[in-house]
């Protein structure tokens, strides 16, 4: 029972991860235009910061460590949350100074966080490996293989359902609040004398699920503070 837990927690983060990335690649197919370059730089640049993110934690002898888990599911729950809304906000700012979208500001704003989230995601890996086969006993092949697996169901969740059915704000606040449930779930389970971490993804967890409610209210006010970021780029014009 542990195992299938220890799995379906890896497979959903893994879920959120990608789908984080598919979000910067979609905000910047509907802003900017030429959808094959975006999704193919930012794939390509998130899995080459999954493999930096691995190394750096291996090479510098990173051992078990739950608060480090934390904290990452923490920022990857805001981060995936904030950053497309950032990317909107840059570009509609952008915009209106320098009357043009393809501002290297958004590009670049946007290509620092695939990588931010792709270096977060390659650390977390393998502390969940670490954590796995601590508490649950499942191995690392094990684990990897749960990872792959959740990587495919939100590649394909992405464009066939919740594109179809979600605006672009919608699905970034129900990936980080999945996420961050994912973090609380952690807590509780494995970490029972710390409740302070469990206490922190509630909070995290109810502006989130308020987010998502509000999604379209929120979604305009955010358009109105970037100026000219129009409303179509978080609603019907980011489906295909």
């Amino acid at each position: 029972m542990n195992q299938i837990f220890a799995h379906t927690i890896t497979a959903a983060l893994a879920c959120c991860s990608i789908i984080y990335e598919l979000l910067f690649a979609q905000s910047l197919s509907v802003a900017i235009g030429d959808s094959a370059l975006r999704y193919n730089l930012t794939i390509g640049t998130y899995l080459a910061a999954l493999g930096a993110g691995s190394l750096w934690h291996y090479a510098r002898g990173q051992k078990w460590s739950f608060e480090r888990l934390m904290r990452i599911e923490a920022l990857l729950s805001v981060i995936g949350f904030v950053g497309p809304i950032a990317v909107f906000v840059a570009l509609g700012v952008t915009s209106r100074v320098a009357d043009h979208q393809t501002s290297p500001v958004v590009l670049l704003l946007s290509h620092i966080l695939v990588v931010v989230v792709g270096v977060l995601s390659g650390i977390e890996l393998p502390l969940l490996i670490s954590l796995h086969n601590k508490h649950a006993g499942a191995s690392a092949p094990a684990t990897l293989a749960a990872d792959y697996v959740g990587s495919f169901v939100g590649a394909v969740l992405f464009p066939l359902v919740l594109l179809r059915t979600l605006d672009l704000f919608a699905i970034a606040a129900a990936c980080a609040l999945l996420n961050a449930l994912c973090g609380l779930l952690i807590a509780v389970r494995w970490r029972r004398h710390s409740p302070a971490w469990a206490f922190l993804f509630l909070l995290l967890g109810a502006p989130l699920g308020l987010a998502l409610v509000y999604q379209t209210t929120i979604a305009d006010r955010i358009a109105d503070m970037a100026f000219s970021a129009p409303s179509l780029l978080l609603t019907s014009a980011a489906r295909p």
